[in-house]
């Protein structure tokens, strides 16, 4: 018997960015599809009647968020949360559940990755969380049976660690808001989400993103979705990949088969996986824009933090990128425990000597289950109880050795305005503008950073 199963980012305050394990605020005006959501869409769908719900780029408030779900009839709610929100979304899914008493309620997010059942005895209206968005095991679940991946309040179930490979249903763009979400880096409008592995086979100590087994999708799965977006006249996509070309012999496979389609797109990847062929594959494939997570300019710093990286090898990434007319971004870390002044203002120096086309400053925070988090907790920057925490620096912020909170933050702001408050960088942007959307997007991002100067 199909159940009606709504797939929800709840409301919230801010422009909470939930998905994929990594929760934050956006620092701008931008917000990409949760593709947690879109993955699990067509899962479901193979069985179910799937309805999604974005509170957030829908601009929905609580009010209106809440008689949309309760009017709905549901038998499932699949919810987005993590560290940046919790309390927020705990509360308004206490609510729905007091209200709509038969319906199941099950999470995923960043908040769970160190959970056990014991979760279940202190919030009541939690059913179940999902560990693994890219299995079939949440259909597994639904139909009563003990499932891989599900933690439940009525059975404990083990988790599995997955296979090198996987193929999911084709996900269900078209019930998504596709014109509402945005990406910082596109050309065109609407931009889609789509996921070509899950996981990442490096294990930088900040991030929880090595701590999830690492697997691929096949080209054969991935070119069935791209076909498919092609097919909704979408041209604009933004590979969620947390690094884009790790498995380089079927990238270039799918870079291949994607040749002559036409589509505009970023992506993330690492300095040290670029040469010049495969930067230039990517250009033929369509890409425009590649982030890389650079986070210091300080190789102990890099060194400390198992990044594998080497300030050169930084240097020739991007330089190739230009050659091959990529854009580049780079991601920043301001305030790591064993950082100096010295050490950030080194790092800002960095930022500008590469020239990137954007750059990202944020500040570390104790995700769960990563290595940075055991240590801080160790270390007593923090309690074992301390979880809430924004990457952008509103909350969570807990300092250097050397550096108080308030500190950092202040390193954080001068970063971003050493970078992006130059005439030599504002005439660059203008420059490599190509489309209109790009433009408005463009001023739009602009606007947001001068408010939060």
């Amino acid at each position: 018997m199909p159940m009606n199963i709504l797939l929800l980012n709840p409301p919230g305050d801010k422009i909470y960015l939930r998905d994929y394990y990594c929760s934050k605020i956006s620092k701008a005006n931008y917000i990409l599809h949760p593709v947690d959501l879109c993955v699990l869409s067509g899962i479901l769908s193979e069985r179910h009647n799937v309805f999604v719900i974005d509170a957030i780029v829908e601009r929905l408030k609580e009010k209106e968020c809440f008689d949309k779900v309760v009017e709905m009839k549901l038998d499932v709610i699949i919810f987005l949360t993590g560290q940046v929100s919790y309390k927020q979304d705990f509360s308004f899914l206490q609510k729905v559940k007091e209200v709509c008493k038969n319906v199941k309620i099950i999470g995923t997010g960043d908040i769970f990755m160190e959970a056990d059942r014991s979760i279940f005895g202190k919030f009541h209206f939690l059913d179940a969380i999902l560990l693994d968005f890219t299995t079939k095991n949440i259909l597994s679940y639904l139909e009563g049976e003990i499932s891989d991946n599900i933690i439940s309040g009525e059975r404990g179930n083990d988790v599995a660690t997955q296979g090198c490979e996987f193929c999911i249903p084709l996900p269900r763009h078209e019930l998504f808001k596709n014109k509402m979400y945005r990406s910082p880096f596109m050309r065109y409008s609407p931009v889609v989400t789509v996921l070509t592995d899950y996981g990442c086979p490096y294990a930088c100590d900040f991030c929880i993103m090595g701590n999830i087994p690492y697997k691929v999708r096949s080209v054969e799965n991935v070119m069935k979705e791209l076909k498919y977006i092609k097919d909704l006249n979408i041209r604009e996509i933004y590979f969620d990949d947390q690094t884009f070309g790790a498995n380089k012999k079927r990238t270039i496979d799918l870079l291949n088969n994607m040749k002559g389609m036409n589509f505009s797109w970023s992506c993330l990847s690492r300095v040290d996986l670029v040469t010049d062929d495969f930067l230039s594959l990517l250009k033929k494939a369509g890409c425009h824009t590649i982030i890389f997570g650079i986070e210091s300019g300080n190789q102990r710093i890099l060194d400390l933090y198992n990044k594998k990286i080497t300030k050169q090898q930084i240097k020739e990434a991007f330089r190739l990128c230009k050659k091959n007319k990529i854009n580049t971004v780079g991601t920043f870390l301001i305030g790591l425990p064993e950082e100096k002044r010295d050490d950030i203002l080194e790092t800002i120096r960095f930022a500008k000597e590469i020239d990137c086309d954007y750059a990202s400053f944020n500040i570390p925070i104790a995700r769960m289950n990563t290595r940075l988090r055991k240590n801080v907790i160790e270390d007593r920057f923090i309690e074992s109880e301390d979880i809430e925490a924004d990457q952008s620096g509103g909350f969570g912020v807990f300092g250097t050795r050397y550096l108080l909170p308030d500190e950092v933050r202040d390193l954080k702001r001068k970063a971003e305005r050493d970078f992006y408050f130059r005439i030599k960088y504002f005439v660059k942007r203008i420059s490599k503008i190509r489309t209109m959307c790009e433009l408005s997007v463009n001023i739009s991002n602009g606007i947001n950073l001068w408010r939060k100067k």
